[in-house]
């Protein structure tokens, strides 16, 4: 892989870092949502992901 493949992923990284800092502010002080509802959900979520991009012949 090529070095701008590492720089186009931690970019991406850093990118949603910062967007799911503001929507869990907004979840947060909007709606009411608790820490440990949000952090299940995240964990629900990228678990949900990562088994479907390890098991592509499935899907």
């Amino acid at each position: 892989m090529s070095k701008k493949w590492y720089v186009g992923m931690a970019a991406g990284g850093a990118l949603f870092w910062g967007i799911n800092g503001i929507l869990s502010n907004i979840l947060f002080e909007r709606i009411d949502v608790s820490p440990d509802w949000l952090t299940t959900a995240r964990l629900f979520i990228s678990g949900i992901i990562l088994f479907i991009a390890t098991t592509p012949e499935y899907f």
